[in-house]
């Protein structure tokens, strides 16, 4: 193996240590809608790269091309020296003057140019070289070119140099060994030949060949012929010629694709017609049209794994597809000419195919989880079904900790990529606050509060998944709100008030009180300035009532003028009393009632918890008695309500 082919297979090999490095980051910083197409397009990319295929792309375009034969341009004339010529010429070397005499034959036809391929070396005898320059000044530096090798020690004499054009005669093979073009070194410095030969430009460049021409067809002479005068002159008129050794004489071998074996002028013939007939451009449009065919490929591929519903509708339309693009080929080739890469574009459509259906299994996260090594073929299986749903999942570990959070939870719950298990410890303690517990709602403020369902799917892993449902529990709240709330008065209704006395029997609370309100001349104030009258005033009541009560000390409305108080823990008698005294006084002022400033009173029994007391319905009942004991108490100093007169209080 050479030191070339050796540095191409280090090369790849490295290139490819680097996809599989940095392709994982590329996919993960894609979104995750478009990473199965990412993904489809990176691979076909290293695919393409690689190019496994590509001879079979090859050896397709070579057959399709070649069996065209097209017949040859006539303009560009191959003269070859042949083992007679250098016997009736020479003998042991070919006669500089015959060939002297060549030039100036072609130079009087009116040959356009002429380029030849023969090593003249520093062996010239002075009159060779003389009868030489004289006949290469018959035509000129601009129609005369000399092919040889760059290295100095191989250039003709000086005196030559000067009346003619040096090309570079180093040819490139593709790796196969055939020529599909006529391709210079890297480190050439003169011209191609073939581009010389069709155009008189004089610089390196690369020239496809157009294989669809017989290159046995190019009009061809031998070197005694035209010396001998056997050929008619204006067979070169305004003809491109090029003179070499033939392939029996030539020691280097050059072979065509499915051609096989040929010389070097029928090389340089090939490139001067392919640059003649523009071909360079039809194969850049060729090259362009192949990326575009890749690309196609991998895109429709894709869009079929994406869209079809079961597998016989993939295999109807990839079928489809590939017969597509066969046809394509078929026609890009035999019609247009272009080199095709039909088994390249199917491979790249595969690929697209695979990756699509490799992300719809969710085959990727699958096995990038088993790879992590982190995590049990159960924990991933479970991962990969859970992970895709719109809302966040957590996959815990046994401890407490976090082994993986979907993009979901990053953002619902504040978990920054690379803090993971700084970020997310409160949330697993929230979640499994103590071994073997499992919560089904937590609160969650990041940096709004919200309320989340907790569902463990499976048992016996700690994987949960999450449901906002802030909305609806601020709904239902709302709702219940509305339920044991007095719309008139803002108090608790009697259903709130009934609320309150369950969760004191249920919470076991031992030590708690109950007030028990009715209001004194509240029938009198709505029989007077009528029911609006009376709204009004139930509202000024409790909110002095709600003044003198602590913020979190339950008001309940009861029905009608009754007003109902419950207080948790065990307070003394004398505060108790105090209390009654402070609900009493709150409504000593008078009230606008809109049409008149009345007076009213209230009687206040109170009754706290003891022993005996098997249900809160029990103080209720001690306290009910004691509002009626109370207003007796009071009666005899009760006031009454009259209608408000311009200046007369209400008294």
């Amino acid at each position: 193996m050479g030191s070339v082919e050796r540095g191409m297979i280090d090369g790849m090999r490295a290139g490819l240590r680097v996809a599989l490095r940095v392709s994982p980051r590329i996919v993960h910083a894609v979104p995750r809608r478009f990473r199965a197409l990412t993904f489809s397009l990176f691979a076909g990319w290293i695919f393409w790269a690689a190019g496994p295929v590509q001879r079979i792309d090859t050896v397709w375009s070579d057959l399709l091309l070649v069996q065209q034969r097209m017949p040859a341009s006539a303009e560009i004339v191959r003269v070859v020296i042949t083992t007679r010529d250098l016997l009736d010429l020479g003998r042991d070397r070919l006669s500089r003057h015959a060939l002297a005499h060549a030039i100036e034959t072609l130079a009087d036809s009116g040959a356009v140019r002429v380029l030849i391929d023969y090593p003249f070396g520093q062996d010239l005898l002075p009159d060779e070289e003389s009868a030489l320059r004289a006949a290469f000044g018959r035509l000129g530096k601009d129609r005369i070119a000399i092919g040889c090798d760059p290295d100095p020690v191989w250039h003709p004499p000086p005196s030559l140099m000067e009346s003619a054009t040096l090309v570079d005669l180093r040819l490139v093979a593709d790796p196969d060994g055939r020529y599909r073009g006529l391709m210079q070194p890297a480190n050439s410095a003169l011209g191609n030949p073939a581009l010389w030969l069709a155009t008189g430009a004089s610089r390196p460049a690369r020239i496809p060949f157009d294989l669809r021409v017989d290159a046995s067809s190019f009009p061809t002479f031998s070197l005694g012929q035209l010396t001998r005068g056997e050929i008619d002159p204006k067979t070169f008129a305004d003809r491109r010629i090029v003179i070499a050794l033939d392939r029996a004489v030539n020691k280097s071998r050059a072979n065509l694709p499915v051609v096989g074996g040929v010389d070097r002028a029928t090389l340089i013939a090939m490139g001067a017609h392919s640059q003649r007939t523009n071909y360079a451009n039809r194969s850049r449009w060729a090259d362009l049209l192949a990326t575009v065919m890749g690309l196609a490929g991998i895109g429709v591929g894709f869009r079929i794994g994406i869209r079809s519903h079961h597998v016989k509708s993939a295999i109807w339309r990839f079928g489809l597809f590939a017969a597509v693009i066969l046809a394509g080929s078929l026609i890009g080739a035999i019609r247009f000419g272009l080199r095709t890469e039909p088994t390249t574009d199917l491979i790249l459509a595969m690929i697209g195919l695979y990756s699509a259906i490799v992300f719809r299994l969710g085959l990727a996260e699958l096995l990038s989880g088993l790879f992590a090594g982190n995590m049990s073929p159960e924990e991933v299986l479970l991962w990969r079904i859970k992970a895709e749903r719109p809302g966040p999942v957590v996959l815990f570990n046994a401890v407490g900790g976090v082994k993986r959070v979907n993009m979901s939870a990053r953002a619902a719950f504040g978990i920054a990529e690379d803090r993971c298990e700084r970020h997310a410890g409160p949330l697993a303690r929230a979640c499994m606050p103590q071994l073997g517990q499992r919560a089904s709602r937590i609160t969650w403020e990041t940096p709004e509060l919200h309320v989340w369902d907790v569902e463990w799917p499976h048992d016996h892993l700690p994987l949960a998944v999450f449901t906002d449902v802030t909305t609806m529990v601020e709904e239902r709240a709302a709702l219940h709100r509305r339920l044991i709330t007095d719309p008139l008065t803002g108090a608790l209704n009697r259903a709130g008030f009934e609320e309150c006395l369950e969760r004191l029997a249920a919470s076991r609370q031992d030590a708690y009180a109950v007030l028990f309100m009715d209001m004194n001349g509240f029938k009198e104030v709505n029989d007077i300035h009528g029911h609006d009258a009376g709204d009004s005033l139930l509202k000024v009541a409790a909110g002095r009532f709600r003044s003198v009560l602590r913020k979190d000390t339950p008001l309940a409305r009861l029905g009608g003028d009754e007003f109902a108080v419950v207080l948790e823990g065990p307070f003394p008698p004398e505060t108790l009393v105090r209390l009654r005294s402070d609900l009493e006084n709150a409504l000593h002022d008078p009230i606008d009632v809109g049409s008149a400033r009345v007076h009213v009173g209230v009687a206040v029994g109170f009754a706290a918890s003891d022993a005996s007391d098997q249900h809160p319905s029990d103080v209720v009942r001690r306290a009910d008695a004691a509002m009626y004991a109370r207003k007796a108490e009071l009666k005899q100093s009760a006031r009454s309500i009259l209608p408000s007169f311009p200046g007369l209080s209400v008294r």
